[in-house]
Order: C-alpha cells, then sequence, then structure tokens
C-alpha cells in the first residue's frame, strides 16, 4: 500500500472520504463540494437578505437571518418549505426563481443568479444540499 493510499484509507476510516483531498485517481471524487455555508455567503453578496427582500423579517416564504448562529435554522427552514428539493435543482424553487426571474406566485423576480454562482448552488443541491 502506497504512503498515499494508506492516508485515503485512515481518512475513509474516519468518514472524511475524498471530501479533503483530490485523489487524481479517479473522477469519482471532486476537490469542492460546496455546502450550505458557501450558499448564505453568496446570498448576501448577491444583496438576498437585505431589508426588504429575504432578510429575517421578510414577508415571503424565503427569509435568512444573517445574525451569528442562525446558519442551521436557515438551512432547515429552507428544507422545511421545500425550497430546496434535495438532489433536484431544477425543482428548487432556491434556484429556479432567481435564476428565471420568475417567482413561484408569476411574480417577476430580479434576476440574479447566474454563471459560477449559479452553477455551484445546482452543484449544492443536486449533489445532496448538504449542510
Amino acid at each position: 500500500m502506497t504512503g498515499m493510499n494508506f492516508f485515503k484509507n485512515v481518512l475513509l476510516m474516519f468518514g472524511l472520504g475524498a471530501s479533503g483531498v483530490a485523489c487524481g485517481e479517479c473522477d469519482c471524487c471532486s476537490v469542492y463540494d460546496p455546502l450550505y455555508a458557501d450558499i448564505q455567503s453568496d446570498m448576501k453578496s448577491l444583496t438576498c437578505t437585505q431589508a426588504g427582500c429575504h432578510n429575517a423579517t421578510a414577508t415571503n416564504q424565503l427569509k435568512i437571518d444573517t445574525t451569528a448562529g442562525k446558519e442551521l435554522d436557515n438551512y432547515l427552514s429552507l428544507i422545511d418549505q421545500q425550497l430546496v428539493i434535495k438532489s433536484d435543482a431544477a425543482s428548487s424553487p432556491l434556484v429556479r426563481v432567481p435564476s428565471t426571474g420568475m417567482a413561484t406566485s408569476g411574480a417577476p423576480h430580479v434576476t440574479t443568479l447566474t454563471g459560477s454562482k449559479l452553477t455551484k448552488w445546482q452543484a449544492w443541491i443536486n449533489g445532496g444540499a448538504l449542510f
């Protein structure tokens, strides 16, 4: 067993898998898998969480509280309200609405999700929407 294979086996034994290691021996692992923290960070940078949009006191279904320590609550709310359909980005309103510019109600919505951020959000959801 080579040193690298031994290291990978130790990581697998502890449940870390290839998430932190670029294996380079197959196409089965990626160097970077987005997590919810990455998505919430994007929401902040895209100004989705500003007052009047999707902040903690918003009157619409998507509410993101940017107070430190509220990330898990925000994540669980997305899942519970079916704004994220795990493994199905195309059906998830969290992606569909800001990428198409059409709210679930049919009303217009600002088209803010494009390019690499759209790809990241789709990968996050299609990869199981891990916290």
